[in-house]
């Protein structure tokens, strides 16, 4: 029997060709973007784990145990001030396997071994000491005393970028010999890679809970690192059951086109004593030896696509890496379901007498449609009714193929292009010295409850002073500081204006008027006598500009000499609240926003802002520093400034534990990156899916074409040419092309006024008219492969009779 199913096979070599190849196409697309993703997936782990570490979470204030084997253990020990700044540099050890989750390696050096030994995290090895070499001592004063360290290593850069709880605890940056402590430990929680994001989140968090909340989940890795990849995953999936549902819609017309006589051989087979039970063996024999054809064609195939998709996006993975137990899992299932494809041809054979099974056209007729085309009294329209309603079934379903093929790429550039987003900045870097600040409500103020770190005015201004930096916009830590103004000197748009933003903040203060939602900038105080009058009467009060767009000139000339005091509410050791204000004289009001020029960069602040003396605003205690830094560079530099002015920005962020560094080019491009895996993957089942469907639409016409082929000898008889058989099939083409684009714009269009886009209605028409002009081309390209193919058939031939 299996002798008989290949002779069979081999019998029809360029249908055995074609089907190989749709079947290879089907493989290897489906594989490709699986391995794929899983290659893109793994990838963007490990760059998430080199960033964030390879933890879930951190636990605080634990005793050593057997069950914490799996953890990684660091004891904090001490710390040092660290020069020109008001931040500090944590001492301690760390376990190997603290080592090991978090990814951290070695500069140059080794580990300390021995007491009196130390390795030190870059950028704080240079604010310590830049001189320090490898070998050498140095004294090092932690908490009043000096000691006498070894430097034995230089350790790459890592705690800035990892995640902390508030400022309350940092990760060594100064390692020493790990010994006994009676301190207590804290232990990264390790990753499980077998489970999601997600998953691990929930288990770091449970950990924590039971731990009396003392630890917090590493955010970093979950939300920034790992963000992407339950979306790859859902893209992963649909864009695989696209591709799957179009073959399940492609492959019955592929296989009973390919068994164009397959009625008329089982017929003679079933004459001739076959049984059921042997065709259905000789059906399976056949798929089988096909799919195994499609299977060693579709290796150079999978190798292409999976390069196609993963350009760019891979570091060195090798090119199977991707092919998991869920790859099998899809090879089976594309198998299976070519196999119960073609057994479902052989079910409806069956149902068909002996008599129809040897008419391989009125097997496929239908009576009521035959009825309809009948009357129609046009002969143009009756051909091309009688050329749309055969086959119904599997016209239909080649039309559902090209209409989802259209739908996917429509809707995966749709989404790439909103998952791009619009970016229209100056700045090239951006920094905080606290991602997350922790505070809460006391009498209207926002009182810190997490550790104030900033960035000191020499840090900021050694920064300003590199070459190729034009501008730095400077945010002052004083989110916990409140302008009050007493309620007689308050103009109406003041009222407004606390009104707007805080109307229930009378309650405890009848006099007094507090300003929410205000902005601060600190200047020196020579820049600060340009926004100045003249002659002022200061009363021995610092003075303040006011900046207020939407005043009323008589307002302003009301406010200006008026006492407006800044209020704060701090924390001491016991928890108990301390209030501090100080009063300024608003020496100017300016109608308008705040605004400053870089070069061709203008910034503009629509609050409400004050401009104080940096000098009085430190020296007072109003503020420590700088919370927030926005960077802008020149649009002319050189690769070597490029890169300098990179290090000294990195530097800064570096030595700010629980800070935020963004080189917005990176973060644009970062952004973008799932856009640009959901563009690459819609484009590339596009045109698979579209491939299948326009095969499928081919194969229809084409055996349309063979079953009506003494029609079309008789109409040649008569004087009809070449080019009008052409004709008539490229109508049917249009009409398929015209019932498509119809569906697919329909849908798309329901999708566009459902949804809030960021960018305009006609960009997403752009892309819906270039879809539709590719399928068209690709259309016609196939039905002029078409035309070229029926010009062979001479006349005598299309009217021979098969005995």
């Amino acid at each position: 029997m299996v002798n008989l199913a290949v002779k069979l096979l081999l019998a029809r070599k360029k249908r055995l060709i074609i089907m190989g190849i749709c079947f290879a196409v089907v493989i290897s697309s489906v594989l490709a973007i699986f391995s794929s993703t899983e290659i893109i997936k793994s990838n963007i782990k490990q760059n998430a784990f080199s960033q964030y570490g390879e933890f879930s979470g951190v636990l605080l204030d634990r005793k050593n145990d057997s069950s914490k084997a799996s953890y990684g253990q660091f004891v904090l020990t001490g710390s040092i001030n660290l020069p020109e700044t008001n931040r500090k540099a944590s001492i301690g050890w760390v376990s190997s396997k603290f080592v090991e989750l978090g990814h951290v390696s070695l500069k140059s050096g080794r580990w300390p071994t021995s007491e009196h030994e130390v390795a030190i995290e870059a950028h704080y090895l240079n604010l310590i000491n830049p001189n320090w070499k490898i070998g050498k001592a140095h004294g090092v004063k932690v908490h009043g005393k000096t000691q006498n360290l070894k430097l034995v290593g230089v350790v790459e850069n890592y705690s800035a970028r990892w995640s902390i709880d508030g400022g309350k605890v940092q990760f060594p940056n100064l390692f020493i010999f790990q010994r006994f402590s009676e301190k207590a430990s804290h232990f990264l929680i390790p990753y499980d890679n077998e489970k999601s994001p997600d998953e691990n989140y929930g288990t770091a968090y449970n950990i924590v809970n039971n731990n009396d909340k003392q630890g917090f989940v590493n955010e970093r890795l979950i939300y920034n690192g790992l963000k992407d990849l339950d979306a790859l995953t859902k893209i992963s999936m649909s864009l695989q059951t696209v591709i799957l549902l179009i073959s399940l819609l492609g492959l019955p017309t592929l296989i009973s086109f390919f068994n164009a006589n397959r009625n008329f051989n089982y017929a003679v087979l079933r004459s001739l004593g076959s049984t059921s039970r042997h065709l259905y063996q000789i059906t399976v024999y056949q798929t089988t030896f096909i799919f195994l054809v499609g299977t060693l064609l579709s290796l150079p195939l999978f190798l292409l696509f999976q390069y196609l998709i993963t350009i760019g996006t891979t570091n060195g993975s090798t090119i199977f890496s991707g092919l998991t137990a869920g790859s099998l899992i899809w090879f089976f299932v594309i198998y299976i379901l070519i196999i119960l494809s073609s057994i479902l041809s052989v079910l409806t054979q069956r149902s068909k007498s002996m008599k129809q099974n040897f008419d391989t056209v009125i097997s496929h007729s239908n009576t009521l449609l035959n009825d309809l085309v009948d009357n129609v009294r046009n002969f143009h329209i009756k051909q091309l009714l009688r050329q749309l309603f055969l086959y119904p079934k599997r016209t239909l379903l080649s039309l559902l193929t090209m209409t989802i093929s259209i739908v996917v790429v429509l809707f995966a550039l749709a989404f790439s292009k909103e998952a791009a987003g619009i970016w229209t900045t100056d700045i090239d870097y951006y920094l905080s010295s606290q991602e997350n600040v922790y505070s809460k409500k006391i009498e209207h103020h926002n009182v810190l409850i997490s550790q104030d770190i900033t960035y000191s005015p020499q840090e900021v201004a050694k920064l300003q002073s590199v070459k190729g930096i034009i501008g730095i916009d400077k945010e002052p830590s004083m989110t916990d500081v409140m302008p009050v103004i007493k309620r007689s000197y308050a103009t109406p748009f003041i009222l407004s204006w606390a009104q707007k933003f805080e109307v229930d903040q009378q309650s405890g203060y009848e006099d007094d008027i507090i300003l929410p939602n205000v902005r601060f900038v600190l200047k020196p105080i020579d820049e600060l006598r340009r926004y100045l009058p003249q002659e002022r009467d200061d009363q021995g009060i610092p003075p303040v500009v006011l900046y207020s767009p939407g005043i009323r000139p008589d307002e302003k000339n009301a406010l200006v000499g008026k006492t407006i005091s800044l209020s704060k509410i701090v924390l001491d050791e016991t928890g108990k609240t301390v209030n501090h204000s100080w009063d300024f004289q608003i020496a100017n009001v300016i109608v308008g926003p705040f605004e400053e020029h870089y070069e061709d960069v203008t910034l503009k602040r629509d609050e409400i802002t004050f401009v104080l003396d940096e000098k009085y605003a430190m020296s007072k205690g109003i503020t420590k520093g700088y919370k927030d830094l926005s960077v802008y560079t020149s649009n002319h530099l050189s690769k070597e400034e490029s890169q300098n002015i990179y290090d000294q920005v990195y530097s800064l962020a570096a030595t700010t534990p629980g800070g935020l560094f963004q080189h917005v080019p990176d973060l644009i491009s970062d952004s973008s990156r799932m856009a640009n895996i959901i563009n690459r993957v819609g484009n590339f089942t596009f045109y698979i899916a579209i491939f299948l469907s326009i095969t499928c639409i081919y194969i229809v016409l084409n055996g349309k074409y063979q079953i009506h082929k003494r029609y079309w000898g008789i109409y040649r008889s008569l004087g009809m040419r070449v080019k009008g058989v052409y004709t008539y099939l490229l109508l049917e083409i249009h009409v398929y092309f015209v019932l498509s684009a119809l569906i697919s714009a329909g849908l798309y269009t329901i999708f566009l006024t459902l949804n809030r886009l960021s960018y305009p209605t006609k960009d997403y028409i752009a892309i819906l008219l270039a879809i539709l002009l590719v399928v068209y081309v690709l259309l016609l390209a196939a039905s002029l492969y078409m035309k070229k193919t029926i010009s062979r058939d001479s006349i005598a031939l299309l009217l021979k009779v098969e005995e």
